[in-house]
């Protein structure tokens, strides 16, 4: 629907041209997303840790699972000289692409 931010005077004009329809495709997007909220700490390497770990698992899954996530983040995963954590997701609800267990 719309791929990024860049605001080059060409991008903001396609947004403006396509405001209205991209605005009603979020609001359909956003009234199907659940938030799942879980307290694991503010250690920002275990955080960047995390967040690469999963954002591996979904680069991995097939399409379209794959698709979804943005392309190119900056991701910090484990380096070679720190032990890996094992993390167990207990959720009670099917999380597509999100295993139960993770290695970070």
């Amino acid at each position: 629907m719309w791929h990024g931010w860049g605001w080059t005077p060409t991008k903001r004009e396609q947004f403006e041209e396509r405001k209205v329809h991209i605005f009603d495709a979020v609001q359909k997007q956003l009234a199907v997303f659940r938030i799942f909220v879980a307290d694991i700490g503010i250690e920002p390497r275990f955080l960047e840790r995390f967040e690469a770990a999963i954002m591996d698992n979904l680069y991995q899954q097939p399409p379209p699972m794959s698709d979804i996530p943005d392309k190119g983040m900056m991701l910090a995963p484990r380096w070679a000289s720190e032990q890996s954590i094992s993390v167990t997701n207990k959720c009670d609800f099917l999380l597509y692409g999100i295993p139960q267990h993770l290695e970070i």
